[in-house]
């Protein structure tokens, strides 16, 4: 005959039950609080490592790439920017005249700066040749940045980069409209996602099936010409039509305007963020704010300044002169934006996996 538990055994398996229940109850909703909380997306434009800003770097520290904006990488799910220079130097360069390389270590400072991902698909990556590529990718896998938009050959370049934010697939892609400067093309070779349309067609299809939301990243238009061009728009929407919830595009170093197309938004250009140009212009960018709730996108700019080389915020002044004429960039395209809180919003239907809502 079993021996009768005492009070004081009973009591204590008891109270280990209860705990083990409330624990596995408090996981239970705070993995549901986790899935239902919207999922940000905070997407800027051009980083460069070298030349103004590695000198700045050198006087400061790295700790002030990001500082003005930090709190909105901080508090977004997902960062991203578009890294304009491989993270090595000193080997065979390519044979072009502006040739940019940054330092091994900037991986580290792109994840301290607050950046979860970025894009590689520019006219510099390949500056340093295709061993820089690689030594850039190896670089960023070790610091834990994710990168997209190049690889180790077309298909890999195309693929894309799936991250998982709490119960959302996050897909992004980037392309560029430049071939890769100093080499010949070479599909089997290291290099950059070209922006072919049957390749963006492809992989942003692709990215639809894998993804819950699709992020487009596009290098293209004309340096320091704030009016997109008919390109950018063919291409842009061609993305849309694809599949893909937010085009964001970089490379004319200057801020153009944005497009409400077919539930989808493509910001053309966003400008630069961390960059030593002093050309007109080129001090201004915005940075793009999404956040996807269940049944809406909310997208906001926020104004950025770039003074000597880094992002700051703007005063009132320079504040209201960017949004006033991203407004009006916006409105060449017939698309309309909010000017309220010292940003500039548009409200989106969230699209969703074949178009349903009921995904987010």
């Amino acid at each position: 005959m079993a021996a009768e538990r005492s009070p004081a055994i009973v009591a204590v398996r008891t109270l280990a039950w209860i705990v083990a229940a409330a624990t596995a109850i408090a996981g239970v909703v705070m993995w549901f609080g986790a899935a239902r909380r919207p999922v940000m997306l905070v997407a800027v434009g051009d980083v460069l490592l070298d030349r103004g800003v590695a000198r700045r770097v050198a006087r400061d520290g790295h700790e002030c790439l990001t500082e003005a904006i930090w709190p909105f990488l901080r508090d977004a799910d997902i960062a991203v920017c578009n890294l304009e220079c491989p993270l090595a130097s000193g080997r065979a360069a390519a044979a072009k005249p502006i040739i940019f390389g940054g330092p091994a270590e900037g991986a580290s400072w792109l994840r301290e700066a607050g950046f979860d991902a970025v894009s590689l698909a520019n006219n510099h990556a390949l500056d340093q040749g295709r061993d820089g590529l690689m030594r850039t990718m190896a670089g960023l896998d070790r610091a834990g940045v994710a990168w997209f938009g190049a690889g180790t050959n077309q298909a890999e370049a195309s693929r894309p980069r799936i991250i998982r934010c709490r119960s959302k697939r996050v897909a992004l892609l980037g392309f560029t409209v430049f071939p890769d400067e100093g080499v010949f093309f070479n599909p089997s070779a290291p290099g950059t996602a070209r922006a072919d349309p049957t390749a963006i067609r492809r992989a942003v299809r692709l990215a639809r099936d894998l993804g819950d939301l699709v992020i487009v990243s596009f290098h293209w238009g004309n340096e320091f010409q704030n009016l997109t061009s008919d390109a950018q728009r063919r291409i842009g929407r061609l993305a849309v039509d694809s599949g893909a919830d937010i085009v964001v595009g970089h490379h004319p170093h200057v801020i153009q305007g944005a497009e409400v197309y077919r539930g989808g938004l493509i910001a053309y250009s966003v400008g630069n963020v961390v960059f030593d140009q002093h050309r007109r212009g080129a001090n201004h960018a915005l940075l793009l704010r999404a956040t996807f709730h269940r049944r809406t996108t909310d997208v906001s700019f926020e104004p950025v300044l770039i003074a000597d080389c880094l992002p700051v915020r703007p005063d009132e002044q320079h504040a209201q002169e960017i949004l006033r004429r991203f407004r009006s960039l916006c409105e060449g395209l017939d698309t309309h934006v909010s000017l309220t809180g010292g940003s500039a919003s548009i409200r989106l239907p969230a699209r969703g996996r074949a178009g349903s809502a009921d995904n987010y």
